[in-house]
């Protein structure tokens, strides 16, 4: 299994999560601001919540397109899978690292905060997914030094 190129699927992965969930966030905010009544609240929960879904399905996408399990299984019971797990956690903190950097360096407004919100959020969502979503370390994976 090859480091980089688990890196750029894992880079990939997370790009298309947030583009796919930044539009359906941004389509349904469109409601939430056209006077329906809801507070900045409603607009923070959305974009911690889109967070939330990207950075899970960006880290289970990586993962099955790196390891390909068959049907109906997980890619998180395989061998290896705590380290491909690893690499897409690290390579993906460095992008919102950089992302969050460069949100940061211009003016803080209203839409700034919510897009720091959806990367704080994402980043939490991977590194729970990591954590605590992946499975001990099997004797397979010891034996190999995977673990």
């Amino acid at each position: 299994m090859n480091p980089v190129a688990t890196a750029a699927t894992a880079a990939m992965s997370l790009v298309m999560s947030l583009l796919v969930c930044g539009l359906a966030g941004a389509f349904v905010l469109s409601f939430f601001d056209n006077g329906a009544g809801w507070g900045a609240w409603a607009a923070y929960a959305l974009w911690i919540l889109v967070g939330v879904v990207a950075g899970l399905f960006a880290f289970d996408s990586a993962g099955a397109l790196m390891l390909r399990p068959g049907k109906r299984r997980s890619w998180i019971a395989l061998s290896g899978a705590r380290r491909v797990g690893t690499i897409i956690l690290a390579t993906d903190a460095v992008l919102i690292g950089l992302a969050l950097l460069l949100v940061g360096l211009g003016d803080l407004g209203t839409f700034q905060l919510r897009v720091i919100a959806c990367l704080l959020a994402t980043l939490g969502a991977l590194a729970f997914a990591r954590t605590v979503g992946m499975a001990a370390p099997t004797s397979a994976d010891r034996t190999a030094g995977l673990a």
